[in-house]
């Protein structure tokens, strides 16, 4: 029965919510002939400080109302008062140090603007991300669906006026991120009104309060393990080859489409049937076929990417070919580790969950900087792979301590095996 609601809903969610962002994903190699490599640099350098940035106003809110939606009522409206909170100071900081930043990164004020809209993006897209999942709880997975639709169609469309049409660049890019979450953040706000009017209380505060805290070094350690490669490469190599990379990242996103519906679907399997009482037997069964079934989407996702890159994406990006098959293979063992991530969450260690990214960070930036000086571009994108490998490990290691899941260890060698093996057969039939 578990795995027939748990391939049901992921369904759900890839036909729905995961067609709805392939949307927008297709227009990046349109994107492409519109913004050159340089302003595409500059761009992901300003997105990669955001997607950290943007983790201040969140404060692991999303974690903690998971982790409490079944015991206490008053967690939506407590969890989306906090998250406003914080992404509201958040937002006025980086507003005030626009004109800073700007000249720091690039040694002008060119892209100040940039940054102010980014800066109004963090209190909207934060709340927009709490309160859709608060919906998935309340209202289920088709409803997510239709409101992540909406976001979706809402940025293809704005971004083909203001890239393409209004020949804004890089700015029409930002603009039409800000302007699409708007909408559907005030849809799903509407259907949660009633939720909104439960009385808070103090010990619900408290509750998220000690379950957020002690995983927020370790969402601050993930983005920059994520994010924090285009500030290598900008220091390394240029600003054209943070463009080239951060396209290749944009192409790997198709696995983070995945990766999200994945979790929107396993985590409350997960706690409501630790809610409920029930062993976690069956959880062995969805972990040996998702590792299955993930090299099959890889191929599927090197294909597209291959095809993207020879026929659709302007020839000053192609170097970025083969850094996209790395980093598709990088996300594919998310997968992974969110999964053997249970034993901690379930047992509300949250603490080693920050451990075990600080050291995976310092892993990375030291993987990263040796390989870099060996292979170029590909070199940050193996450190990448070895990464989230090596965090996979360090988090099964210590979550199989506090609690036994049931995973083998020898099917995920397996995977990695197999996942090497498509990567470089995908990489000699270039």
């Amino acid at each position: 029965m578990m795995i027939k609601k748990f391939i049901k809903e992921i369904g759900i969610f890839l036909l729905a919510s995961g067609l709805s962002r392939f949307l927008p994903f297709l227009l990046t190699p349109l994107f492409t002939h519109y913004i050159p490599v340089n302003d595409m640099g500059a761009l992901e350098v300003i997105l990669s400080i955001y997607n950290i940035i943007i983790i201040f106003g969140m404060m692991q809110m999303d974690a903690s109302m998971q982790r409490y939606f079944y015991e206490n009522e008053d967690v939506i409206p407590a969890s989306l008062l906090l998250v406003t909170a914080f992404s509201l100071i958040a937002m006025f900081l980086v507003s005030i140090f626009s004109h800073f930043l700007s000249i720091m990164m690039f040694n002008n004020g060119n892209y100040t603007y940039h940054i102010k809209i980014t800066a109004l993006m963090i209190l909207v897209v934060n709340v927009f991300t709490i309160s859709t999942l608060v919906t998935r709880y309340k209202k289920g997975a088709w409803s997510v669906a239709a409101i992540s639709a909406v976001q979706a169609t809402s940025f293809a469309l704005l971004a083909l006026y203001l890239i393409i049409y209004k020949r804004m660049g890089s700015l029409g890019y930002i603009t039409a991120s800000l302007m699409s979450y708007v909408p559907p953040t005030i849809w799903a706000l509407v259907l949660l009104r009633k939720d909104l009017k439960t009385k808070l209380t103090k010990p619900t505060f408290r509750k998220l309060w000690r379950f957020s805290w002690p995983q927020f070094p370790a969402r601050i350690a993930s983005a920059f393990t994520q994010y924090g490669n285009r500030f290598i490469i900008l220091l390394l190599f240029s600003q054209a080859s943070v463009g080239v990379f951060a396209l290749a990242s944009k192409i790997a996103s198709l696995m983070f489409v995945l990766l999200s519906a994945f979790n929107m679907v396993w985590y409350p399997i997960l706690y409501k049937n630790v809610k409920d009482g029930k062993n976690t037997n069956g959880m062995d069964k969805i972990f040996n076929g998702v590792l299955f079934f993930l090299p099959l989407f890889a191929i599927a996702f090197y294909a597209t990417s291959y095809i993207l890159y020879n026929y659709y994406i302007a020839p000053s990006y192609k170097e970025g070919l083969p850094l996209s098959y790395f980093l598709i293979f990088s996300v594919s063992v998310l997968f992974v580790k969110e999964m053997v991530d249970a034993g901690i969450k379930i047992k509300e260690k949250s603490h080693y969950i920050s451990i075990i990214y600080i050291n995976s960070l310092i892993f990375f930036i030291a993987s990263a900087f040796i390989l870099a000086k060996m292979w170029g571009l590909i070199g940050i994108a193996l450190a990448a792979v070895a990464t989230n490998i090596f965090m996979t490990l360090y988090s099964w290691y210590i979550s199989e301590r506090l609690m036994k899941m049931g995973f083998k260890l020898k099917y995920f060698i397996t995977f990695v095996a197999v996942m090497f093996a498509v990567t470089i057969a995908a990489l000699r039939l270039n």
